[in-house]
């Protein structure tokens, strides 16, 4: 019963199915090896035209070619590729027809073929042609084939069978008896694709069996016909896969459902035109393969290769594109005045040229000064050519000659007045378009535009006709083809009347919409690239500032009041944070909305399903703070969503999972969690609380909801509330009570109890609910921000290393926004740096082996921007050397935003090295310049030039102390230099320029003789806040040794060949 009511639903999606099919063509390399993988972003552009379905290893495909593994790959192939299509489409029910051609020479390669689909489940229909070398002599015998390869293969598909006698053979088969026998024997039998010139036989098949099957027209010269006469409003072509025809196509399907049979027929007869000049060039498969090629490897990417022999390749070169140009009422484009009566230049050079010839055969031929008799020839006709086309105003006239003393020229007086006048005409015509009747502006203005369109690409005038389309409301048909076809026309277009073109042309839209996107979320990770901030500044922006970024308005304008572009647009990014996953989709989504909801689009906001939750949303964002109110009407919309409305899901997901709508959530739910703590109440008795889960919870599943198209609220686990909550509760109070105790008298004993009762490591199930749960990870990410914020140390240990690579669920702890959230607050920990064990956790355990995800590399220079003043030299220098190498990489996701990061991070180093060896530099002597060689300043005792700054540096005295050290009263002291340990060996791919082990990127600090030993400056950063003196990252392990006085100071002696070298700087 199961597989009966399978094939019956397949039938009816294919007897109710209309719309465009297109035979798809199959791509091979360069080398003639099949390729397969753009079949995802063939299938997508295929939709974007308007192709309703495929039909995969037809005729076009070139079937007969491929061997049995190539047409399994590309059924697999195409499976993949539809199930992301229909994972892209907001209705189910609207899925991409797909139907497989499994014809071969070979029954057994037929059956296998068919297997495969039945094990794939998401094809509609397979499909058939009957024998090309042994012709069918018996129907039945015909009919018993496809049966036996049904029973076979056990499979409940509907049967397609593929007419085609002139490949075949066989004009004389018996259709119709074919028909009335397979539908008696086979249940499968469900369609035909009729590929055949005999209008009089389809109209026959459609009127006595169109109840029972579906009938594909199969020819594109018959396409027209086979809507009108026979009622069938499907096709399956080849030339689908060109935007033209298939634009073509839905406009004959339309113009026929308005009764407007002759613009029908023009566009028939444009189809007709193409499909004989492809036949014309000596193969039509070929022929249009090339188009392919043409149309798609520029705009696409898309190359389908040359055609397999026997396919003969086409000798000449068909640009489908400008042969599909042709539209209804072809418009003559004048790009001269002369060309509508107005003299020019051509006509006063041919004027004056008569006029000299004229005067030339008046000289007398003996004349002996000729010279004297040129200089007497008058030209009246320039004097008329004024006078008849220049601007006959008598208020005008007298200032003529004034011009002319004046130096002014004529031609630019009136170049001077033309750009007046079209100032004017401009200006009128937003008057006319503002204060007059909308009926008689609209035809006022439209009569203008005929008579100017054809002047659109002359410069002077193009501004004039630009006003005009601007200004109307409604543009016909044949202006916007005109704009479409000719691009430098198209981007000049205002955006009023880009929408009118983007409502019939959305795969220009989306052109449009790919670059603005992509801008829009390198603005946002931009802001992650700033390292020199040290404040989780990407949560400081308040929604009234997000929305004035330039991008976002620039969409706003694109939508203006259209629904339709609206939707589109839409859907456009949902399907772009399908495959990216990018938060700042969701991000863009939301403030759009809010965008023309401040605007007061009420056009768009009133059918926008979740605006009104949208802008209590907003609201409560911009306050920082939800009350009951609020509460209440945010659950009034998640609960009163009605049946058949569940798509909404999607979008309040994607509202929800907007990062600042995350931050807010969750800096909500952590504030209630202190104040149950202080209360000392359990998470479940706060309903608030459980509310903000319940959000949280949908927006960190939109990705999946989206996905997965599975429209329904997912439900909330229950032991977030009854045992992970309360577990990061037991933290916070563990944190409090370690930061009481350290406020109270010393006692070693009862100390250490506390820090142990209070300091353990967390739970195993602390780690599992992380792992799985989203809501789970954005708590324990969040916690340990809070816990580095108050520079607890101890909690941050704790819990961090809970948050590596593949450690929280869809490694969201590495996601840009949390991310940037953690590295902000865990600057806050400064010194604490200085020991080993949180710079390993860090940097070895959490950022290092994530240095390829997302903006790690970045968030780490961050880190070092601010930190490299407590990290131990060897660990600087480490991590300088990883990133260089990162940087260096060819094949690292990285872009030139990371390379020029890091550049930065380099520079502003060398500018510390540089400033404290300038501060440390001795006093100088002047001495008289003298001009040293290169060979004699080798052979100097003492250097001249230190790292990047050229300073010159005395040998230093071995007892003296370095002024940015802390001395100590004893040798037990922890203010000491902690011992040198080698830099890690270097990468083993080599690579330049990079230090080596004796040339670390920090070169030792030379003492300088002028120092006092007795009371040395204490350390800017000694203090309350640094447990250890600030300690020069400047020191070389070859040039100086730290040895111990009787007074417990450390000492260093310097040798007098020392030298310091300053880290290669990349040029990018």
């Amino acid at each position: 019963m199961a597989t009966n009511s399978l094939l019956e639903t397949k039938k009816s999606i294919l007897q109710q199915f209309q719309g465009p099919v297109c035979a798809v063509a199959t791509a091979f390399n360069d080398d003639g090896q099949l390729n397969v993988e753009q079949i995802v972003d063939y299938a997508r552009h295929l939709k974007m035209i308007g192709v309703k379905g495929v039909y995969i290893l037809g005729t076009t495909g070139e079937s007969f070619t491929l061997t049995f593994d190539e047409k399994y790959q590309i059924i697999q192939a195409w499976y993949k590729a539809i199930q992301q299509l229909d994972s892209e489409m907001d209705n189910n029910n609207n899925q991409f027809l797909a139907i497989v051609n499994i014809t071969s020479m070979s029954l057994n390669e037929s059956k296998k073929l068919l297997k495969l689909m039945k094990n794939l489940q998401r094809f509609n229909a397979w499909a058939l042609l009957a024998p090309i070398f042994y012709p069918v002599t018996n129907v039945d015998q015909f009919i018993t084939m496809i049966k036996d390869i049904s029973i076979d293969t056990d499979c409940q598909l509907p049967f397609l069978y593929y007419h085609f006698p002139d490949r075949t053979g066989q004009q004389n088969f018996e259709l119709e008896t074919f028909t009335e026998k397979a539908l008696k024997c086979l249940p499968q039998f469900s369609a035909i694709k009729f590929t055949d010139t005999n209008i009089v036989r389809m109209a026959k098949m459609q009127r006595k069996f169109g109840k029972f099957i579906k009938i594909f027209a199969g020819y594109d010269e018959t396409l027209l016909a086979a809507r009108t006469v026979v009622n069938i409003n499907a096709g399956i072509c080849a030339t689908f896969s060109l935007k033209n025809c298939v634009q073509s196509y839905l406009k004959i399907l339309d113009s026929i459902d308005q009764g407007n049979l002759q613009e029908a027929q023009n566009y028939q007869q444009i189809l007709a035109e193409f499909c004989q000049q492809l036949q014309s060039n000596g193969n039509f498969f070929s022929s249009l393969k090339q188009c392919l090629n043409d149309e798609l490897s520029s705009t696409k990417g898309l190359q389908f290769g040359r055609p397999r022999m026997p396919v003969w390749i086409p000798t000449n070169s068909i640009n489908e594109k400008t042969k599909t140009k042709k539209t209804m009422d072809d418009v003559t484009f004048i790009n001269d005045l002369e060309e509508i009566g107005i003299h020019g230049r051509s006509s006063l050079r041919d004027l004056l040229t008569e006029s000299l010839n004229k005067n030339l055969q008046n000289i007398d031929d003996n004349d002996i000064d000729q010279q004297q008799s040129l200089d007497k020839i008058t030209f009246p006709e320039i004097l008329d050519f004024q006078s008849n086309n220049g601007i006959i105003l008598p208020s005008l006239q007298p200032m003529f000659p004034l011009l002319h003393l004046l130096g002014v020229k004529s031609f630019e007086f009136h170049k001077s007045v033309v750009e007046e006048l079209r100032e004017n005409l401009i200006n009128r015509f937003q008057e006319i378009s503002q204060k007059m009747d909308p009926n008689k502006r609209e035809s006022n203005l439209k009569a203008l535009l005929a008579k100017s369109f054809p002047l659109i690409k002359m410069p002077m005038i193009q501004p004039v006709v630009m006003a005009l389309l601007k200004n109307l409301e409604v543009v016909d048909d044949k202006y916007l083809k005109l704009l479409v076809a000719d691009e430098t026309l198209y981007k000049k277009c205002d955006v009023s009347v880009k929408r009118h073109i983007w409502q019939e042309h959305q795969s220009m839209l989306v052109g449009e919409l790919s670059p603005i996107l992509s801008e829009y979320v390198k603005e946002k990770e931009a802001i992650f690239a700033n390292i020199k901030e040290s404040k989780h500044i990407f949560f400081l922006l308040t929604p009234k500032q997000r929305r004035q970024n330039e991008i976002l308005q620039s969409l706003a304008q694109m939508v203006g009041k259209n629904v339709l572009l609206y939707d589109t647009i839409l859907q456009f990014v949902r399907t772009v944070f399908i495959h990216t996953k990018n938060p700042h989709y969701c991000t863009l989504r939301v403030s759009l909305l809010m965008e023309l909801h401040d605007a007061n689009i009420t056009d768009i906001t009133s059918m926008d399903a979740c605006h009104k939750f949208a802008w209590c949303l907003d609201a409560c964002i911009r306050e920082n703070t939800v009350d009951h109110k609020r509460i209440r009407e945010l659950q009034g919309f998640l609960d009163n969503v009605k049946k058949g409305q569940e798509a909404v899901f999607s979008d309040l997901a994607m509202a929800l999972y907007d990062p600042y709508a995350v931050n807010f959530l969750v800096q909500m739910a952590m504030r209630i969690l202190n104040i149950l703590i202080t209360n000392e109440s359990c998470p479940r008795e706060h309903q608030t609380l459980q509310f903000l889960l319940r959000l949280l919870n949908l927006g960190l599943h939109a990705h999946e909801i989206l996905k997965t198209q599975t429209f329904r609220e997912p439900k909330l686990n229950p032991e977030i509330l009854t045992r992970f909550l309360p577990i990061i509760m037991g933290f916070m109070v563990d944190d409090q009570v370690r930061s009481v105790n350290s406020k109270l008298p010393p006692d070693d004993r009862e100390s250490a109890l506390t820090i142990i009762e209070h300091s353990g490591p967390p739970p195993d199930c602390f780690q599992t609910f992380i792992q799985q749960d989203p809501l789970a990870s954005i708590f324990a990410i969040y916690y340990t921000a809070q816990a580095a914020r108050q520079r607890d140390r101890q909690a941050v240990l704790r819990v961090l290393g809970s948050l590596t690579i593949s450690s929280t669920y869809n490694n969201l702890s590495h996601s840009d926004p949390y991310q940037h959230i953690l590295i902000s607050s865990l600057i806050q920990l400064g010194e604490e740096f200085s020991n080993d064990d949180l710079c390993t956790l860090v940097f070895d355990e959490i950022l290092l082996p994530a240095l390829d995800m997302n903006s790690t590399a970045v968030h780490l220079m961050k880190l070092i921007y601010h930190l490299n003043q407590w990290l131990p030299s060897e660990r600087l220098e480490s991590l300088m050397i990883k990133l260089q190498h990162y940087v260096q990489m060819p094949n690292s996701s990285k872009d030139q935003r990371t390379r020029q990061t890091f550049v930065e991070l380099i520079e502003y180093l060398e500018k510390i090295k540089e400033d404290k060896l300038r501060k440390n530099q001795p006093p100088q002597t002047p001495t008289t310049p003298t001009v040293v060689g290169p060979h004699v300043a080798a052979s100097m005792d003492h250097p001249s030039v230190v790292g990047s700054a050229s300073v010159r540096i005395p040998p230093s005295t071995p007892s003296i102390h370095h002024p940015m050290m802390t001395p100590s009263s004893s040798s037990s002291s922890p203010h000491v230099f902690p011992p040198h340990h080698p830099p890690p060996p270097l990468p083993s791919v080599p690579l330049s320029p990079i230090p080596t082990a004796s040339q670390p990127y920090y070169p030792q600090q030379p003492q300088s003789p002028y120092i006092e030993t007795n009371n040395p400056p204490m350390s800017p950063f000694s203090g309350p806040l640094s447990p250890l003196p600030y300690q020069s990252p400047f020191q070389h392990p070859h040039h100086h040794q730290p040895s111990s006085t009787s007074s417990g100071h450390l000492n260093r002696s310097t040798s007098s060949s020392s030298s310091d070298k300053s880290y290669p700087t990349i040029n990018y």
